[in-house]
Order: structure tokens, then C-alpha cells, then sequence
């Protein structure tokens, strides 16, 4: 009973850790002036809002409340 207790604790302590990426981040908001597309984005790990131009492709797949992840730049 001992060994099925310890190894129960051992998955839970090991199977709940998940690193987060601190170079990205779930999209808030988005917006387009002058034909320039930008997105509001907070970071995983800071909870950070920082906001990010990008290209019409980037713009038009990244959905409020979708992930995105930008490794050009340091987290912020």
C-alpha cells in the first residue's frame, strides 16, 4: 500500500509540471490602421499585455484566445 501511495504522489508531483513558453502569449485584441496589422497580446508568463505588428497572414490566423508565440522577441 506503502509503494502504490508513493508512486501516486511521485505522478502527480512530475505529471502537472508544464514549463510554460514566456515568448508567447494568448491574443486579447487586434487591430489594423493603415493597412498595418497589429495584436494585443499577454504573456504567459507575466501577464504582461504587449502589442505586436505583424503580417496580414500572422494577423488573419491568430484568433482572440489563441496562442501565439513571437521568437524575435525576449519576453516582456
Amino acid at each position: 500500500m506503502k509503494k502504490i501511495i508513493i508512486i501516486l504522489a511521485i505522478a502527480a508531483l512530475f505529471g502537472c509540471t508544464k514549463e510554460k513558453n514566456c515568448n508567447c502569449g494568448i491574443v486579447v485584441g487586434d487591430n489594423v490602421k493603415n493597412q498595418i496589422f497589429y495584436l494585443d497580446v499577454k504573456n504567459n508568463c507575466s501577464k504582461n499585455k504587449r502589442t505586436f505588428q505583424v503580417d496580414e497572414k500572422e494577423w488573419m490566423d491568430a484568433h482572440i484566445g489563441s496562442e501565439v508565440c513571437f521568437t524575435n522577441s525576449n519576453s516582456w
